[in-house]
């Protein structure tokens, strides 16, 4: 199946207009919060204060995030993850994949983005956008294609995306409940020990007729700029930097970044300074007014 890929030249700036979709999370563990899910948060104040927020935590992270000078302002939390509180990835990774007809636990945790994802839709919002703790905002979210659902590709080549999945689920759109239902039956029979949810995003990609990729530059991540990882075989590190005022990555805009999540600590650090210091230099980034 062949996803459209939709290209933008220039950053947005919400209009009346235009579809504004919810944001949707997930957190546990208060650390979390120092680390990465608070510069997530005032990412939003900036550059996207008009979307509806949906967060989906355990107690001590909702407790911080109250407790935040800068959250936005149409932020809705639930607490229900307490069963995740205080253990780590590792940890919940055991027994993964499960053999059984019940997911795993790490499974189980990532799956809870299908209920964030469901809050949002059952409250009203058109379209409902997921992403991980450790994204970052670098400008208003751009226009997303339409469907009922849009993916992040990976970028990542062909033995890598056999392990680890075809798409990132550190952001996906959503617009239909029956994406949902896909997803969480897909995930229970993928055959991955770390990344069930993750792989079973190739399944829902050919499930839905109209499915579609998310822009470029969102949901950039590390693991899709280094050669022995990219796509083209090719570093793509010097791609990002800040041109004409706005932040880019090659031509495209760079709309958001994904940090923290998974190995090569030394790279993460190297993509995190890369970026962090373009957008230092973009000395005009647009907030919205």
């Amino acid at each position: 199946m062949v996803l459209r890929l939709v290209l933008l030249v220039s950053l947005s700036v919400v209009h009346s207009d235009e579809e504004v979709v919810a944001l949707c999370m997930i957190a546990t563990g208060s650390e979390v919060v120092k680390t990465s899910l608070a510069r997530l948060l005032s990412s939003i104040v900036d550059f996207a204060p008009h979307h509806e927020v949906y967060l989906r935590a355990d107690g001590a992270v909702a407790k911080r995030v109250d407790a935040l000078e800068r959250r936005p302002s149409k932020l809705r939390i639930t607490v229900a993850l307490d069963a995740y509180r205080g253990l780590s990835r590792r940890a919940m990774e055991r027994g993964c994949p499960s053999r059984t007809a019940e997911p795993c636990l790490w499974t189980r945790y990532q799956l809870e983005k299908t209920a964030v994802l469901r809050d949002a839709l059952l409250a009203g919002s058109r379209g409902a956008l997921y992403v991980d703790s450790d994204l970052e905002l670098f400008a208003p979210p751009p226009p997303f294609p339409g469907g009922r659902v849009a993916l992040s590709h990976a970028r990542m080549r062909e033995d890598t995306r056999k392990a680890f999945g075809t798409y990132n689920g550190g952001s996906i759109l959503v617009r239909d409940p029956a994406v949902l239902d896909a997803w969480r039956a897909a995930a229970s029979a993928a055959d991955s020990s770390c990344c069930q949810d993750q792989v079973a995003l190739d399944a829902v990609a050919a499930a839905f007729d109209d499915a579609s990729l998310l822009p470029l530059g969102w949901n950039l991540g590390w693991y899709s700029v280094y050669a022995d990882l990219s796509e083209d075989a090719r570093d793509h590190l010097a791609d990002v930097s800040c041109a004409g005022g706005a932040l880019v990555y090659g031509r495209a805009p760079l709309y958001s970044a994904h940090f923290r999540h998974g190995s090569r600590a030394r790279d993460r650090r190297s993509f995190t300074r890369r970026v962090r210091r373009a957008a230092a230099n973009c000395t005009v980034l647009k907030r919205p007014p």
